[in-house]
């Protein structure tokens, strides 16, 4: 009796292993050249990879995004904006960008390159307030707003940004992720280098400064 019930205990639990893995299956992940990934209600936003990118981590709002764009009407392939071919700094998450923009690159991995297809809906919506209209279309407002765009982005680098006091006073925006999981407290000293920036102009740099984390002198 004792043999056949661990026997029966033993097929119960094959049973259940079998049936978590029905319902919860490997997860499909877009990172092929060709593959897509659809948001948003109604598929509102396709995108697909052109360029395989690195890493598994993904940008998301409010991060500092690396990218380089084109924009352009579906159907006529007009561009509407673009960085040059330059690598530009933009805030996801910031109001005045387009909704599917976001959402597109928020998907997205460092060095991928996609094209991002946006429905009206979650491009040029009027509903959506500080959406800023391509300036040569502000006479074509309603047309502007019926057309799917297309953005072309290179992610090429993201860092998130860190609101530390919770009131937008003290934003730290990582460069380089750290080793190990001690974070330094009071009265740990530390060896640091800075420079510090005011409106662009450096005011103060320094190299190898050992200091202790309660001091005056750091400011913190």
């Amino acid at each position: 009796k004792e043999k056949e019930q661990e026997k029966s205990t033993g097929s119960e639990e094959t049973e259940k292993e079998d049936e978590e893995k029905k319902e919860k299956p490997d997860q499909v992940i877009a990172d092929k050249v060709g593959d897509e990934e659809t948001m948003g209600e109604k598929e509102g936003v396709v995108k697909e990879i052109l360029e395989v990118g690195t890493g598994k981590e993904k940008p998301s709002a409010p991060s500092i995004v690396t990218v380089i764009y084109k924009a352009y009407f579906l159907i006529t392939k007009e561009v509407f904006d673009s960085s040059d071919d330059k690598p530009v700094q933009i805030e996801l998450g910031d109001p005045s960008l387009i909704e599917g923009f976001t959402m597109g690159v928020s998907s997205m991995r460092k060095n991928e390159r996609a094209k991002i297809t946006i429905k009206s809906r979650y491009a040029f919506r009027p509903e959506k307030p500080g959406v800023k209209i391509p300036p040569a279309y502000a006479d074509k407002k309603e047309l502007i707003k019926k057309r799917r765009v297309v953005y072309e982005v290179k992610l090429v680098d993201f860092a998130t940004r860190i609101d530390i006091e919770k009131d937008k006073m003290l934003i730290k925006i990582p460069i380089k992720q750290g080793k190990g999981t001690r974070v330094v407290k009071e009265p740990d000293e530390v060896i640091i280098s800075c420079e510090v920036q005011q409106k662009g102009i450096v005011i103060l740099r320094k190299e190898n400064w050992l200091a202790s984390i309660d001091s005056d002198e750091l400011g913190l």
